[in-house]
């Protein structure tokens, strides 16, 4: 639906049957709309989640999965041990944090998806689409690992473990699994579960170059029940997957415990631990191991894929949103369609939200829903600090960019090319966008100018806190200007003012 707004005194005019009151000079004159009613009933009527306890048990479940079991502790040994929690630290504090608080003000101020928040701004709506192919990515390469999780589950319950013997076909070299005592060949051998896992489960050919292969029925079956347990949680939006994140929250937890328990009997464990967590802080100084932690925060909080817009946008409005073979395959497109994809789109995000559209008009949108006034350490994270680290590790990490390996194999060319062309397809949705949202009619700066302000469509989607919103805004902007012009503040220091977000609340 289309709004009119509009005012006598030129603010706005707004669209109710309720309000036809002036306050505080500015008069607010009714225009009819045809579509009005059934805006209203479907902006009270849309699905909200059934208690506060489930978004945030939506929110855990989305950053605790792979990329903090599996990922995070390889991550962490490789860059410097129990000294890379500083920086992954920092990294939470200076981007993680606002960036996870800026992605729920926007789902929840306008109760619309990561595409259609952009009607903050048409001409970065390709940042919307093209978090979208990332996530897709990202979703392909879990759901894969969900299948081989399927596989390994089942598979435990047979009498005699698949992979804990080996087979003739497997080559002299292989070494059981399973304790042997006549076994010989240990030192140079290859366990019988990683050939099993290899050339049983992945069916992998021996070198990269040999293709992928036809798809394995027996795994294309699990990968089918994957998705059908996805559809099965999602089938009724926020009503059933509200319900199944209390498990998909807490389970993860009790796995890590019992891992931890299991770890800590092992023998050697003491030695192991210490390894592990033993500081090397030399590493400190390498930009590389920034890099990871800013890669890592993406990976465990799920900051700019949209998922953290979207079960924001199910939130009441007012509610405090603040609290303290193929596997080849699938890791190409999960570098290049998701970590790659998704880092480049983050810095274009923060700049279109905090530089074009403005720090200080997004302040006051937060403070017109959650009734709270945002400190110093939001403002200047979000105007600067994590904008500008952002770039500056994006940039580093694309001058130091290296050839994707799997294991000791490197990729063909084909490969990467295919790699480059599915990260093109996301951030060319950047300019195809822009242009579509920029036209061809009239002067070519002035359709720019007018594509990178908020549409008509931006705001509250419930008609009544739309018009609050409004009110609330006129009211700020015009006082703020009073106070200005008091002071005879020059331009600049206007327009500092207005970049940190400083106004007279």
């Amino acid at each position: 639906m289309k709004k009119t707004y509009g005012v006598s005194n030129g603010g706005f005019v707004a669209s109710t049957d309720d309000l036809k009151a002036k306050q505080n000079g500015i008069e607010i004159t009714e225009v009819r709309d045809p579509g009005e009613s059934e805006a209203q009933e479907g902006a009270e009527n849309r699905a909200t989640w059934g208690n506060s306890i489930e978004f945030l048990m939506s929110c855990i479940s989305m950053s605790v999965g792979l990329g903090n079991i599996w990922r995070f502790p390889f991550i962490a040994y490789e860059n410097g041990g129990g000294a890379f929690l500083i920086p992954y630290i920092i990294v939470l504090i200076i981007v993680g944090k606002p960036m996870y608080y800026m992605e729920m003000i926007l789902g929840q101020f306008t109760s619309r998806s990561s595409v259609k928040i952009w009607a903050v701004s048409p001409i970065f709506k390709g940042i919307g689409i093209g978090q979208m192919v990332g996530t897709c990515s990202v979703i392909s390469y879990y759901c894969s690992m969900i299948g081989l999780t399927l596989n390994y589950l089942f598979s435990s319950f047979q009498s005699e473990l698949p992979w804990s013997r080996c087979r003739e076909e497997w080559g002299e070299n292989c070494v059981d699994s399973k304790p042997n005592p006549n076994q010989t060949n240990i030192e140079n051998g290859v366990s019988s579960s990683e050939f099993y896992f290899m050339k049983e489960v992945l069916k992998a050919k021996e070198q990269i170059d040999d293709g992928i292969g036809v798809p394995d029925w027996k795994m294309t079956l699990w990968l089918l029940l994957a998705w059908v347990l996805v559809f099965i949680i999602i089938s009724r939006g926020v009503k059933s997957s509200g319900k199944a994140a209390y498990f998909l929250a807490i389970f993860p937890y009790v796995v890590m415990i019992i891992l931890l328990i299991r770890a800590c009997t092992l023998e050697g464990a003491g030695e192991g631990i210490l390894f592990f967590i033993k500081p090397q802080f030399s590493e400190l100084l390498n930009p590389k191991v920034w890099k990871e932690a800013v890669v890592q925060c993406f990976f465990s909080l799920a900051t700019g894929m949209g998922p953290i817009i979207m079960f924001a946008s199910y939130n009441n409005f007012h509610h405090n949103v603040y609290r303290l073979g193929g596997q080849w395959m699938l890791d190409l497109v999960d570098h290049y369609g998701g970590t790659f994809l998704i880092f480049a789109l983050a810095v274009v995000e923060l700049v279109a939200i905090f530089w074009v559209y403005g720090l200080a008009d997004f302040i006051l949108d937060t403070q017109f829903m959650c009734k709270r006034y945002l400190g110093i350490y939001w403002r200047y994270c979000w105007s600067f600090v994590t904008p500008v680290f952002m770039m500056a590790i994006f940039i580093y990490y694309m001058a130091t960019l290296k050839p994707l390996t799997f294991g000791d194999s490197h990729y063909p060319e084909a490969a990467h090319v295919a790699g480059w062309i599915l990260f093109g397809i996301g951030l060319l949705q950047l300019p195809l966008w822009a242009s579509y949202a920029i036209g061809c009619r009239g002067s070519f700066m002035d359709n720019v100018r007018k594509s990178a302000r908020p549409t008509e469509e931006w705001g509250p989607k419930n008609p009544k806190y739309y018009l609050e919103w409004k009110q609330f805004k006129a009211d700020i902007k015009a006082r703020n200007d009073l106070y200005n012009a008091e002071r005879n503040y020059p331009k600049w220091k206007i327009a500092l003012r207005n970049f940190f977000g400083i106004y007279v609340n």
